[in-house]
């Protein structure tokens, strides 16, 4: 198992195999060389599943699973590829999709996800204030954030930044807050081979508890279960 943490967007490299029946907040892409198993029948090799929509997935082999923010404005344009589909085929044409193996490098899978990504971007966040302060949230996530503290840091009201944050991104200012904690603290653990509970405490989560299931909600993940497969293998 593998996993990756690109910006806003987590990665899992693995095998789906004697998974029970579940739902998460996230957007799933999965991507497969051969047709994947969903809900008990065969179906495309690459697949969309929508947000909070109840599935099983079986693979023969190893499959990458994309984990997208629904409100991100990424998020929006997957829905409307879906048209009221709960699970649908990723309708996307290019090279790189031919490159899915056991052997991908997480070089590739990141050019696949950015490849995939761009594919979803009508629109583009085009206000340097607001690029501006992501780029700032990303790097002090672990830290206390106020709307006042991150409207100050670029000059506008309290009230006036809200608003255009969301009409830039799609997303609450807390909500992109809270799915940067998730990523970043996961990656904390992930890469330090760190105590969940020490993960929690950095990144503002009130305990081990929330934490984990802030990301079982979001990604359908035990989270402690990942982390112990992870240790087993290394």
């Amino acid at each position: 198992m593998r996993i990756l943490f690109l910006s806003d967007i987590i990665v899992f490299v693995r095998k789906a195999e004697n998974l029970a029946t579940h739902k998460h907040y996230a957007i799933q892409i999965l991507l497969s060389k051969h047709p994947l198993i969903v809900n008990g029948k065969e179906s495309y090799k690459r697949v969309i599943i929508n947000s909070n929509v109840e599935h099983c997935i079986e693979s023969l082999d190893q499959c990458i699973s994309l984990f997208i923010e629904p409100k991100s404005i990424i998020g929006k344009n997957i829905v409307k590829q879906l048209k009221n589909n709960s699970i649908a085929k990723l309708d996307i044409q290019t090279d790189i999709l031919d490159l899915i193996s056991d052997e991908i490098s997480n070089d590739q899978i990141e050019i696949l996800t950015k490849v995939i990504c761009d594919s979803f971007k009508s629109n583009m966040i085009c206000d340097d204030r607001i690029i501006s302060v992501i780029n700032y949230i990303d790097s002090n996530c672990q830290n206390d954030l106020s709307i006042k503290q991150l409207a100050d840091y670029c000059y506008l009201s309290p009230t006036r930044f809200t608003h255009l944050f969301k009409q830039e991104t799609g997303l609450s200012v807390m909500r992109y807050l809270t799915w940067v904690r998730m990523i970043m603290a996961a990656k904390y653990v992930y890469v330090k081979r760190a105590p969940i509970s020490e993960a929690a405490y950095q990144f503002n989560f009130s305990d081990e508890a929330h934490f984990c299931t802030t990301f079982k909600k979001a990604y359908g993940i035990n989270l402690k279960k990942v982390i112990s497969e992870i240790k087993t293998f290394k």
